[in-house]
């Protein structure tokens, strides 16, 4: 997975959660330390991410980058008090992976 190789590089640099709707699946052997996936059964993702923005607001600690082609949720995260990285729709991984390498590293 593109998103762990951008982790290990990283190194702890960055800190990654990718979140899926559904049940969980396993999408890497051994995932680094720094990267989280989290499947959100019957919930929606969405929702989540948004808890985590919350979250990391109120302990004070440094704004979530919220990295997402979906508009609405990139309005919400920011008017939650985190960031928004805009991607393109149908953007391939490897894409957004560097995207994000250049932006954090």
């Amino acid at each position: 997975m593109i998103m762990a190789k951008l982790c290990r590089d990283a190194g702890g640099s960055l800190e990654l959660e990718l979140f899926f709707d559904g049940p969980f699946r396993s999408l890497v052997d051994s995932p680094p330390e720094n990267l989280r996936l989290t499947f959100t059964r019957d919930l929606v993702a969405d929702d989540l991410i948004l808890d985590r923005v919350r979250s990391r607001k109120w302990s004070g600690g440094k704004a979530v980058t919220v990295v997402t082609a979906d508009a609405e949720l990139g309005r919400m995260a920011e008017d939650e008090g985190g960031k928004w990285m805009k991607v393109e729709h149908g953007s391939s991984p490897e894409r957004t992976a560097g995207r994000i390498g250049g932006r954090f590293l």
